[in-house]
């Protein structure tokens, strides 16, 4: 449910960075966002919860 609802803000939100030559910013949050934060939801359920593995 809420990918419906996020997705399309996300990628109006970078297409008006990319309109105004601004791409740096979402450059860096598009890196925390999926390897700081996936990267650690990843570690947590595989090893901490047993989940994967």
């Amino acid at each position: 449910m809420f990918e419906i609802i996020q997705l399309p803000i996300a990628v109006a939100g970078a297409g008006a960075l990319r309109g105004i030559q601004d791409t740096t910013f979402l450059m860096y949050a598009t890196t925390i966002a999926y390897w700081g934060f996936g990267l650690a939801c990843s570690w947590w359920f595989c090893f901490e919860k047993k989940y994967g593995c």
